[in-house]
């Protein structure tokens, strides 16, 4: 028994303690990292593009706001031709940084490899600091943000498709709430509340979410409703009375002192000018204007 147990131990690898496991995407960063870069970003906009796709980019959020706290640390010039970003620090001195533990912080950084956003560079011992820097012969230990990169098309395409992404979804919020006005107005004169509840749940759905799926099938259901209403307009018009109402039934219901003024009555005139005037006011016909001229004569 225990001989068999020592059998199993001497064919066991034996391998350090603390050595990170390499993984086919580490190796693939590691090469890349010897090829022309396809552009060479600033800081400045290295950290905008990574903040705006921070819940979007191949990690998670916390592995992402580790990999931009430590961009945050990396001076401005490292990011410029011919210069290498580079994070010498200790993992106490990243643990301050970012307000995490060891093991979470070992989490994102084995994220981050796989990811290939960023390359392991270990020493011997697994320690790093400045003194470890390239100099003649000597390895650079850290962890290498040149990988960035090489991201950097595939960080400028993501960015873009999110773009069109917010745009769908803005027009999808904006189709919902123009068709909810209509709904809402034709419920409320039809008396419908339950369709006008309906229209308030797809509104409030419509806020909580940003895929453009759901939003698609809430705009389908906002359809639905407004089909509904106008079925509902549109019943009560089938037994309607359609006669026409013309003035000459109008004529034949009244005197002619009541009809309608036209070019072929004339104008008619009452007795008095109103009812707080008695003054007696003479018949003038339409076509009579010389006796306008006359008594205007006469008065004279």
């Amino acid at each position: 028994m225990e001989h068999s147990a020592q059998t199993q131990r001497a064919q066991a690898p034996c391998t350090r303690r603390g050595r990170r496991r390499i993984s086919e995407a580490m190796l693939a960063a590691r090469d890349e990292l010897t090829t022309p870069v396809p552009a060479e970003p600033g800081k400045r906009d290295m950290l905008n593009m990574l903040k705006s796709l921070r819940g979007v980019l191949p990690v998670s959020r916390g592995a992402a706001s580790t990999l931009i706290i430590m961009v945050e640390k990396t001076s401005p010039d490292a990011w410029t031709a011919l210069e290498t970003p580079f994070i010498y620090a200790h993992n106490t001195t990243l643990m301050s940084w970012t307000g995490l533990s060891r093991s979470t912080l070992q989490r994102h950084i084995r994220e981050l490899a796989e990811a290939r956003l960023l390359v392991p560079q270990d020493g011997r011992n697994g320690q790093r600091g400045r003194r470890w820097q390239a100099e003649e012969g000597q390895t650079q230990v850290g962890f290498n943000l040149a990988s960035l990169r090489y991201r950097w098309p595939d960080l400028l395409a993501l960015s873009a498709e999110q773009r069109r992404l917010r745009q769908r979804v803005s027009f999808l919020r904006d189709s919902i709430a123009s068709l909810n006005d209509t709904v809402r107005a034709q419920a409320e004169d039809l008396g419908l509340q339950n369709i006008m509840e309906q229209a308030v749940g797809i509104m409030r759905s419509r806020l909580r979410t940003a895929q453009p799926g759901t939003l698609e099938g809430l705009y389908r259901e906002m359809l639905a409703l407004s089909a509904t209403l106008v079925e509902q307009y549109a019943e009560p018009e089938t037994g309607r009375d359609e006669t026409p109402v013309e003035n000459a039934a109008f004529s034949t219901s009244y005197p002619a002192e009541m009809r309608p003024m036209g070019p072929q009555n004339g104008a008619h005139y009452t007795d008095t000018k109103n009812i707080q005037s008695s003054k007696k006011v003479d018949h003038v016909a339409a076509d009579s204007g010389i006796r306008i001229e006359e008594m205007r004569c006469e008065g004279q």
